[in-house]
């Protein structure tokens, strides 16, 4: 039963972070292809607020790109997701709530 329990956590973790890419692609408005490491997304799951109707979950993106003077420039996005369906395996189970 643990071991059931950790896959579904791991793939509701993996959908969301699928979800997120999607998102910030629209978002930023990257080109079609563009990739992103591993290392640069973290997806959390916040603590629950008691008003809130679903789990808080928090994908932060560190995104390093070059300027026009020729600079490293790093800059971090966070998504915040409230899950609205049951299963939280679907990319419809989740709503964006907010992106900084």
């Amino acid at each position: 039963m643990i071991l059931i329990a950790c896959s579904s956590e791991k793939e509701q973790m993996e959908t969301i972070r699928n979800l997120a890419i999607n998102d910030i692609k629209i978002q930023l408005q990257l080109p079609e292809g563009t990739k992103f490491k591993t290392e640069d997304i973290i997806v959390s799951e916040a603590i629950r607020d008691a008003e809130e109707l679903g789990d808080i979950f928090v994908v932060t993106f560190a995104i390093k790109y070059q300027d026009t003077d020729g600079n490293i420039v790093l800059k971090n996005h966070t998504l915040e997701y409230v899950k609205i369906g049951e299963g939280g395996l679907e990319p419809s189970d989740y709503e964006l709530k907010s992106f900084d």
